[in-house]
């Protein structure tokens, strides 16, 4: 979503999108200052939506073909905030299996590795948008619609949170009930029973 579209959806939450069908100036009632904290609202909306629903990716490290070195320096890549627990799968035969005596973590972003094939799941951060200077509308921030349209609410929210009270209330509630919605629920498994 551009943030020509963002800056729309949260000033459309607040009322402050249009009057009488005609686009509001963005000089008009203080509205050039309420965009210009957007940016770290929708962060700060971002990361802890974030912190409670993890945006997981795996990275592929193949290092086969370095069978003569004993341990190998592997970058993480750079959206990487943490492994997961359970760490580094080592392609085996038989599949993924659990590899957590062959690895040792150097850095934020560097891993040490023995020569193999590996899965290394992880929780990626959340994107961000430039705070200074302000995003141009064509800036692309890359997140899922329902992650975006929680972060809205809270961003709406803050920037009314001085002036309107009800309103401020109304959507943290609204950002409340959809960042729920976020959490994954538990599911029933069907296995079926075999006699025997």
């Amino acid at each position: 979503m551009t943030y020509g579209e963002i800056k729309r959806a949260v000033l459309e939450l607040i009322d402050q999108h249009s009057a009488a069908g005609t686009e509001i100036a963005a000089t008009y009632n203080n509205q050039a200052d309420a965009l210009s904290r957007l940016p770290g609202f929708v962060n700060a909306a971002l990361s802890e939506i974030r912190t409670v629903v993890p945006d997981h990716a795996v990275h592929h490290a193949d290092l086969t073909d370095r069978s003569e070195y004993g341990w190998i320096s592997v970058r993480l890549p750079d959206d990487c905030q943490r492994i997961l627990f359970g760490g580094v799968r080592k392609i085996t035969p038989n599949g993924p299996e659990p590899w957590p005596l062959e690895q040792r973590v150097v850095w934020d972003q560097e891993i040490l590795l023995k020569p193999g094939e590996y899965f290394i799941p992880y929780v990626r951060c959340p994107q961000r948008l430039p705070v200074s200077p302000t995003p141009p509308d064509t800036y692309d921030l890359r997140e899922r619609p329902d992650v975006l349209d929680c972060a809205f609410c809270q961003a709406a929210a803050r920037l009314v949170m001085r002036e309107d009270e009800f309103t401020y209330a109304a959507l943290m509630n609204e950002y409340e009930t959809r960042l729920a919605r976020l959490v994954p629920q538990p599911t029933a498994e069907y296995i079926p029973i075999v006699e025997g």
